[in-house]
């Protein structure tokens, strides 16, 4: 049994777990995946759409200088939205401010936002790309969540407002690694113990998964496949909560 917890960005998180062999009704947290990505798959029909979504909401959550999800990721987080990481965190988001003035716009954000975005993911030896739209969503995830530090709807953020929203938070909780956005169980999908999580092992991962909901293997979901894989699905969650 593999157990994941992923971070699908402005603060969602679901924790997974997958057997190799197949959902396992046994397992509540099998049927919480398969129910996730099978919402998905009404916005991207084309099951290598869903998988390519799945993979590169995924590894945003790889922020420091090495390829693949380790627990350095997850140390990095914590340590990031710890009252002591603070001053890493501003001083990386100040950098948006592009002409000086202690004020950072969107139009400020919107260049590297767009390049974090616009990052190819090696799926099995195969580059992925986004398409456009996924870009956009990229960008606009992250626009949004950067803009929770905007006091006054005035769409821009200021040094104080920055340092105000984050002081804020941290006063309110201190996390460990183990805890923030708790993805360590991740690293049970590192197959060749090589201590991250490559986009190779988790690309595997997302095709078991994606390709159960395509009955009749035409690389496409349609909406009759979708309803019965999720009526099943909650068929078998009821039956758990029994």
């Amino acid at each position: 049994m593999r157990n994941l917890l992923i971070n699908f960005g402005l603060g969602a998180s679901i924790l997974l777990s997958f057997s190799t062999e197949g959902l396992a009704a046994s397992y509540d947290d099998d049927l919480q995946l398969a129910l996730e990505i099978s919402g998905w798959a009404g916005r991207h029909s084309n099951v290598a759409d869903l998988k390519q979504e799945v993979l590169f909401k995924f590894f945003r959550n790889d922020i420091d200088d090495k390829p693949g999800i380790s627990e350095a990721d997850f140390e990095l987080l914590a340590a990031i939205h710890n009252s002591g990481g603070w001053a890493q965190l501003l001083s990386n988001k100040i950098k948006r401010d592009l002409n000086g003035d202690y004020i950072i716009t969107e139009e400020e954000l919107r260049p590297a936002f767009l390049y974090k975005a616009q990052i190819s993911i090696d799926a099995n030896g195969v580059r992925l790309r986004p398409t456009s739209e996924q870009v956009e969503q990229i960008v606009r995830e992250h626009t949004e969540e950067f803009m929770r530090a905007d006091s006054n709807g005035d769409r821009s953020v200021t040094l104080d407002e920055l340092k105000t929203y984050h002081e804020s938070i941290s006063a309110q909780y201190t996390r460990k690694p183990h805890d923030f956005i708790p993805m360590l169980p991740t690293l049970n999908l590192d197959y060749n113990l090589d201590g991250a999580v490559s986009e190779g092992e988790f690309s595997n991962f997302t095709d078991s998964v994606v390709l159960k909901m395509d009955q009749n293997d035409d690389g496409r979901i349609d909406s009759e496949e979708r309803g019965a894989f999720r009526e099943l699905l909650r068929v078998k969650l009821n039956a758990q909560g029994q």
